[in-house]
């Protein structure tokens, strides 16, 4: 299931020309809370495409501390529905293929619990489902609606029609905020509040079903890439840069609905496809009528017939005004691309940049794509060239900068080249943690820095020169 994702950036009355996060250094990791034993949510779904997470724990339980809650909540373009359950995996509608659960070794009644619900359409309602296995094969799934606008925790109990006719050895449980079996989506705004969930006609509860929510594990994503939306299974960080510390790797994977294949190519774009309008929304402040997008890139292909793709579309007052494209052939060190943009007599006030790791084939995929899983690109500095300065050439190698000692005890020292021009150039230090901790304007090729200014650790230094990474590398202060 591809499920897309951004964080938000900031811009400018005046556009500057700057991709945002184009040299990929800022990431950012997420943390949230989920029952226990509870493994599966939309949270990393509302997290990518968001900001934030919509199911989580609150205080206002029925009984006990802790109560879960339930949010269904729109983007620009979809809406996410919160989901909860006990399986490792939901993917696709036939339960017949959802995984994982807890053990069960009673054959329940019936299932019951208390709920809040704030109602945001009367046509809109919540869903209780469960389903009962044994030897990993269905035996039994019910599904149930409970609606209305309660204010305050009322109760529900369902009685199994038809009734178990084996015993079950594991059992699933899910929780949905919104109808989406009758709706496509769901409708913003409504929130699910449950609360001492149990079975009937059992004489004991499973061992880990945890319906009472008084237990909690934590979760943290993996990096997301800021100002960017991307799927989320296959765009990762990595530290193999062309420059500074971070570049974007994409990987093409394969993915399983109900034993369909479906082909997944890693995606990165700061615009996003608008299923209604057909047509891409967002993107960048950008006025530009003619330049070029440079950028360095490996690709990996797992079949030489595939190709890496890159486009780059501009808009005025919404209307497209074209742009470029250019597909990647492989290629096993960093190089260089220069994709050249001319928009004609118009000047664009906006741009969207897509990025996939394997070639799109139409609607669906040709099911001779399955050899193209494993395919992996990898791109940095994304810029134009008009924002490079032109006291820094681009297509170079990154200029020769050595510090000694290393570790430093007392005194280091940086050397850079004799005949690099400083102007403009900045030396910066970060904690192992990301945060910024030192500035140093640099005026000399010889530059000293002290022991006693940094407390002792790992730091990562850049030089940066009109927002271009000359050089890092990494100290050891002892």
């Amino acid at each position: 299931m591809v499920l897309f994702g951004f964080t938000t950036w900031v811009t400018n009355s005046q556009p500057s020309n700057q991709i945002p996060n184009g040299d990929f250094e800022e990431w950012t990791s997420t943390s949230y809370k989920l029952p226990t034993n509870f493994l599966w949510s939309s949270n990393l779904e509302a997290i990518y495409r968001s900001g934030s997470s919509n199911v989580g724990q609150v205080t206002s339980a029925f009984h006990g501390s802790y109560a879960v809650r339930l949010e269904t909540i729109g983007t620009e373009t979809d809406t996410i529905t919160g989901i909860l359950s006990n399986a490792s995996d939901l993917n696709g509608p036939d339960p017949a293929g959802w995984k994982g659960g807890i053990p069960c070794a009673e054959a329940p009644l019936g299932i019951r619990g208390y709920y809040k619900y704030n109602i945001a359409d009367k046509s809109d309602s919540a869903i209780v489902a469960v389903t009962f296995k044994k030897n990993s094969i269905g035996i039994g799934t019910y599904i149930y609606y409970i609606g209305g606008n309660k204010t305050s925790f009322s109760p529900f109990q369902f009685t199994f029609s038809p009734a178990l006719s084996q015993t079950p050895d594991s059992v699933l449980i899910i929780f949905v905020s919104s109808d989406v079996l009758h709706s496509k989506r769901g409708k913003p705004g409504s929130v699910l509040v449950l609360d001492s969930i149990s079975f009937t006609g059992v004489s004991n509860q499973p061992s880990l079903l945890n319906g009472d929510f008084e237990q909690w594990s934590d979760y943290s994503t993996s990096p997301i890439l800021n100002s960017w939306y991307s799927n989320y299974d296959n765009v990762t960080r990595t530290s193999d840069a062309k420059s500074g510390m971070y570049a974007v790797q994409l990987t093409t994977i394969a993915e399983e609905n109900n034993g369909n294949f479906r082909l997944s190519a890693g995606y990165i774009s700061n615009g996003i496809w608008n299923e209604v309008t057909q047509k891409m929304d967002g993107g960048f402040p950008c006025e530009i009528q003619k330049d070029t997008l440079v950028f360095w890139y490996k690709y990996l292909p797992a079949n030489p017939d595939d190709k890496a793709m890159v486009s780059i579309n501009f808009k005025k007052n919404g209307i497209s005004l074209g742009g470029n494209g250019i597909s990647l052939n492989t290629a096993t060190n960093y190089t260089l691309v220069k994709l050249p943009i001319d928009l004609g007599g118009n000047i664009s006030d906006s741009a969207a940049i897509q990025i996939s790791s394997s070639m799109w084939q139409g609607d669906t995929w040709a099911d001779t794509a399955v050899s193209y899983v494993g395919a992996v690109l990898t791109i940095d500095g994304l810029k134009f060239l008009s924002t490079i300065s032109t006291n820094v050439s681009y297509i170079k190698e990154k200029p020769q900068i050595h510090f000694y000692p290393n570790p430093l005890k007392e005194t280091g020292i940086f050397e850079l080249p004799p005949d690099l021009d400083l102007a403009n150039m900045q030396l910066l230090f970060y904690d192992i943690a990301g945060k910024m901790v030192k500035l140093i304007p640099v005026k000399t090729n010889r530059l000293i820095i002290h022991q006693n200014d940094f407390l002792p650790g790992v730091y990562i230094y850049k030089f940066i020169k009109n927002d271009f990474i000359l050089g890092n590398g990494k100290i050891i202060v002892e």
